[in-house]
């Protein structure tokens, strides 16, 4: 699921930076393809903002 829309954001990246815990559930479940490692925002990859902004999901 590495779409991107006309931004070039991923629905992964849109659910990170919504804080939508829901929909990252779902993403990270059902899609192993889905690239976490891509840099956004000053260099940091998705995991550095989920971090960042404390967001979990089990």
């Amino acid at each position: 699921m590495n779409i991107k829309d006309n931004q070039g954001n991923t629905p992964l990246s849109n659910a990170v930076r919504s804080k939508y815990i829901e929909h990252l559930d779902v993403i990270l479940k059902h899609n192993s393809t889905t690239s976490i490692n891509k840099k956004y925002d000053e260099g940091k990859t998705l995991l550095h903002i989920a971090v960042l902004d404390e967001i979990i999901v089990d």
